[in-house]
């Protein structure tokens, strides 16, 4: 019996005539096919079949066909009636494609979740063969936006969906505790040599680098509570315990800077 193949999406490679080199298209591909595993994640869970890719040329550009094609399965000695009642009882290539076609046709509803006010890269939403993270769908987003839309594989063919401007940070993360040394201020923040967190409201919180980060809190240097003290510890090269709010990067939810609260008492 030959191995069924079905179509599930195709995804513009190329726009009217426009001509590239291979290592062009190559690398489209690879991207397609990258934000195409956080957009189905089943695909990197299939029981019984493979993705297959293949050009196309259609209506004067060229699209990357992806197709489930089934699996050579091993023969087995069976009667005919019972072959026929495993038939009946299951068919992991059609279950395959099901769970694709379901995945597809909830990636603009799972993209305007991520995105909104009530998700984060913190939410504790992980990677798994029914749903990829916020943080893989938010970092998804932005590699494939153009301009203020996105592109997105939908069931046997593509869709283009406005989703406006995506902000780089989220300001309000996670308070956190830190032992800091302060390199140089000035009246809208400081920056910070190394520092090391001792407490945190969130235990998942990471660190962009672990010196060198902003501490801001505009307009609140110029008073002697802050600046005073900071100038005193950065004179003397002495660490300060500060309580901060983490500014973090809007798709990994990596802590990128700090907003000062206040000094915890030595």
């Amino acid at each position: 019996m030959p191995l069924r193949s079905e179509l599930i999406t195709k995804l513009p490679l190329t726009k009217g005539h426009e001509r590239v080199s291979r290592a062009v298209l190559d690398d489209r591909e690879a991207g397609h096919l990258r934000n195409l595993m956080v957009d189905v994640p089943v695909l990197r869970h299939l029981r019984a079949s493979t993705v297959h890719t293949e050009y196309l040329p259609a209506d004067q550009a060229l699209w990357l066909i992806v197709s489930l094609v089934e699996s050579a399965q091993p023969a087995l000695a069976l009667h005919a009636e019972e072959a026929a009642k495993a038939a009946q009882e299951a068919d992991p290539y059609l279950d395959d494609l099901a769970d694709a076609r379901r995945q597809l046709q909830a990636v603009p509803w799972r993209v305007q979740l991520a995105l909104s006010g009530a998700a984060s890269p913190l939410d504790g939403t992980f990677d798994g063969p029914d749903a990829s993270s916020t943080a893989s769908i938010r970092q998804r987003v932005r590699r494939g936006m153009k301009g203020e839309s996105l592109l997105l594989p939908g069931w046997q063919d593509a869709q283009i969906i406005p989703i406006g401007g995506i902000p780089s940070t989220l300001t309000q993360g996670p308070i956190v505790d830190l032992l800091a040394q302060v390199e140089w201020i000035e009246s809208a923040g400081a920056q910070l040599g190394a520092f090391e967190a001792i407490a945190a409201a969130s235990a998942d919180l990471k660190f962009k680098a672990s010196r060198g980060l902003y501490l801001s809190r505009p307009g609140a240097f110029s008073r002697a509570e802050y600046g005073t003290r900071l100038q005193v510890a950065m004179d003397r090269g002495e660490p300060l315990r500060l309580r901060a709010v983490s500014a973090l990067d809007w798709a990994t939810g990596v802590v990128v800077s700090f907003e000062l609260r206040g000094f915890i008492d030595q």
